[in-house]
C-alpha cells in the first residue's frame, strides 16, 4: 500500500492545490467579497431613501419646547468652522455652568455625532452636500453657545474676546451676504437634523467617502483573515510590513 503523508493527503484531496489554495483563489475570495460589502451598503441606502423626508429631523415638526437656535448663513458657518474648536474648548473648561449652557453643550454634540464629525466631504461648502443643513446645526449651536457664554460672569471676558475675533473675519469675509437654501433655517435644541441619506447616492463626494470608509471596514477583516489562513508566521510578516 502506498504511504501518503498527512501534508500529501491534504493536497490530494484539494486537488493539488494545498490547504490553501492559490494566490489567485485568495484574490478572488477577496474580489467576491468587496461587491457584497458594495451591495450591502447601497441596500442601506435604499432603505434610509424610503425614509419620508420629515424624518431628516428626530424631533417633532413644528414648535417645541427645545431652545431655539438661530440660523447661519453659509458665509458665517464657514468662519465658525474655524474656530469650532476654540467655542467646545472654552465651553469645556467651565466648571460652574446653568441648565441653558448644558442643553446648548448637549445639542452640539447630537448634532455634532449625527453629522459624522464634519468629516464628509463637502459637508460645508457644497449646499447640495446630504449633510449641508446638519452641518448648518452643530455650527450655528456653537456660535450659539458662544453668545450664552457672554451672559456667564465667569467666562464672559474670554467668550466676549473669541465673539469679537469672530465677527471681525465675518465682516472682512461678508459672511453675512453668502446665503444658501438653509441659511433661513432655524434650529431647535429638541431636534437633532440628520444627513439627507437618500440624497448621498446622487452626490459624488459624500458617496466616495462612505463607500471608503466601507471598504475599509470590510477590507481590514478580511485581509487579516487570509493572512492567518497562510500561517501564523505569515500573518505577523504581513502585518509588519504593513499589509
Amino acid at each position: 500500500m502506498l504511504y501518503m503523508s498527512r501534508r500529501d493527503r491534504g493536497v490530494s484531496a484539494l486537488g493539488g492545490s494545498g490547504v490553501m489554495g492559490s494566490g489567485s483563489s485568495r484574490r478572488q475570495g477577496l474580489s467576491r467579497l468587496l461587491p457584497r460589502a458594495l451591495g450591502i451598503f447601497l441596500v442601506c441606502l435604499a432603505v434610509f431613501s424610503s425614509v419620508p423626508a420629515w424624518a431628516h429631523r428626530s424631533g417633532p415638526v413644528g414648535p417645541t419646547t427645545g431652545l431655539s437656535i438661530p440660523t447661519l448663513t453659509h458665509g458665517q458657518m464657514a468662519v465658525i468652522n474655524d474656530h469650532f474648536s476654540d467655542i467646545i474648548d472654552l465651553a469645556d473648561r467651565q466648571i460652574f455652568t446653568d441648565e441653558t449652557f448644558r442643553r446648548y453643550r448637549n445639542y452640539i454634540t447630537l448634532q455634532y455625532t449625527a453629522c459624522l464629525w464634519g468629516m464628509v466631504p463637502a459637508s460645508l461648502t457644497d449646499e447640495d452636500s446630504p449633510f449641508n443643513e446638519c452641518s448648518h446645526g452643530y455650527l450655528s449651536g456653537a456660535r450659539t453657545l458662544l453668545l450664552y457664554m457672554k451672559t456667564m460672569p465667569k467666562v464672559r471676558a474670554e467668550a466676549s474676546a473669541l465673539a469679537d475675533r469672530i465677527s471681525l473675519e465675518m465682516l472682512a469675509h461678508n459672511a453675512s451676504l453668502i446665503v444658501c437654501r438653509y441659511s433661513d433655517e432655524p434650529f431647535n435644541t429638541a431636534d437633532v437634523v440628520f444627513p439627507h441619506w437618500s440624497a448621498v447616492p446622487f452626490h459624488a463626494p459624500s458617496l466616495f467617502a462612505l463607500l471608503g470608509a466601507a471598504l475599509l471596514i470590510t477590507g481590514f477583516p478580511t485581509l487579516g483573515f487570509l493572512l492567518l489562513l497562510r500561517g501564523p508566521h505569515a500573518a505577523a510578516k504581513g502585518l509588519a510590513a504593513g499589509v
